[in-house]
């Protein structure tokens, strides 16, 4: 049996089920009926607030500080971030 060879994750899986099977359809709803220029600020600012929670929570040491800014700062100078979010978006059939 499956449910057996994973041992004790079986009922977190189970449990996530729920959270799914309501929380997914409830989101697709909800991010629907707002403008896709509110998503994309909303996302923008959770990883802002991702990147800067991991640089307070998680001990660098100075090289590997150095690296991380190197890599947000080339990060922060592609090309996509000067592209402008078109809103008049056209959906393939």
């Amino acid at each position: 049996m499956p449910h057996r060879e994973i041992g004790g994750v079986w009922h977190f899986w189970a449990v996530c089920l729920l959270v799914v099977a309501v929380g997914a359809p409830l989101g697709a709803y909800v991010i629907s009926k707002v403008p896709p220029s509110f998503i994309m600020i909303a996302l923008l600012l959770l990883i802002a607030v991702e990147i800067m929670s991991t640089l307070l929570l998680v001990a660098f040491t100075p090289p590997r500080l150095v690296f991380v800014f190197a890599i947000l700062l080339a990060a922060g100078g592609m090309p996509w971030r000067h592209h402008r979010f078109d809103h008049t978006l056209t959906y393939l059939p």
